[in-house]
Formats: C-alpha cells, structure tokens, sequence
C-alpha cells in the first residue's frame, strides 16, 4: 500500500516537472525583492580612488562603549592615489571597504567618545575635566585646584572617569573635596 502510494507521488512530480518544461514554465521570481546593480566597483589595487571620494569612519570608544561615525571628504594627499597608498595614509584605521568613490573604515580608540566630560589627572599629576573634541585627542576644559590625596581615587583618575555633563563631573569632584 505504501509503495504505490510513494509510486503515485514519483508519478505526479515526474509529470509535473515534464509539462513544465514542455510549456516552458518558470519558477516564480520576486522581482521586489531583487537588489539593484551597484554603481560602484571594488577597486583593485592598482586601480585609484576617485577625486570626489568620500571617507566614512566609525569610531568605537571602549572606555564607554558608545561609537561615533563621520563622514568626510578623502584626504587630499591620497586623491586619485592607489588603494595601498590610502590604506598607508589611514594606517591607525582598518579599511572595510574601498570602492573608486567611497572608503569606509573603522577603528578602536581607548577613550570616552566626545558625548562625556572626563575627569582626570594631567602629566603634572592636575585635577582636569576634559571632552573628546577630536574623536581621538582629550581637550582640557578646567584645572581644578587640589590633589586626589586617596590612593584609590588617584588610581582612578589616572584611568578617568566619564560622566554625562559638566555638572555631574563637578559635583563628583565636590564631594572628594576638589574644587576649582
């Protein structure tokens, strides 16, 4: 019983497959779905970047887990250069992607991204509040008067410590008796 009805649906695929072909039907196709050509190609090697390329970095701040991307004109030492040579030039980042119009590229900085205020200590061993203005470089905004005169609270302001406004980092530093 079961091996004439497996024989009956062998039968039914068979047929069905042989008047497909005979009609010269298709598989259905989605066409919504199908992905649009890009205009960009990957370049080679030899090949150069384009005079108008744009740059497009995204920085990972691991001290607070936040990431920052920008888009910017490709530097103008490297324009309608080689791939080995923009790769030379943006040597601190990892290339992703580089096509004759577009470099898109990435990189992990050991900083708090430019959305938090920094408290930390300088090279003179200062009491500093800082901000990330250059994606990768701490601008100082105060020195504070006072030092951390508590191990535990020097080792951490070596580290720093990131707070969300100005106003937290100075209330912090308030109540361990550093004022400005």
């Amino acid at each position: 019983m079961k091996n004439k009805r497996y024989l009956g649906l062998v039968f039914m695929f068979l047929c069905a497959f042989t008047l497909a072909g005979i009609t010269g039907a298709k598989a259905p196709v989605d066409e919504g779905s199908t992905v649009p050509q890009s205009t960009s190609v990957p370049v080679s090697e030899q090949q150069k970047i384009g005079l108008n390329a744009q740059v497009y970095q995204t920085m990972y701040f691991t001290r607070c887990g936040h990431k920052v991307s920008r888009r910017t004109d490709v530097a103008e030492a490297v324009r309608e250069d080689t791939f080995d040579a923009v790769r030379s030039y943006y040597n601190l980042w990892t290339i992703l992607e580089m096509t004759g119009d577009r470099v898109e590229m990435e990189r992990q900085i050991d900083l708090y991204c430019p959305m938090h205020k920094v408290v930390s200590l300088d090279e003179a061993g200062q009491v500093v509040l800082s901000e990330n203005r250059y994606g990768d470089g701490m601008a100082i905004l105060k020195i504070y008067e006072g030092t951390a005169a508590d191990e535990k609270i020097r080792n951490l302001l070596i580290a720093g410590r990131g707070f969300d406004s100005e106003t937290e980092a100075e209330n912090w530093l308030s109540e361990i008796g550093i004022t400005e």
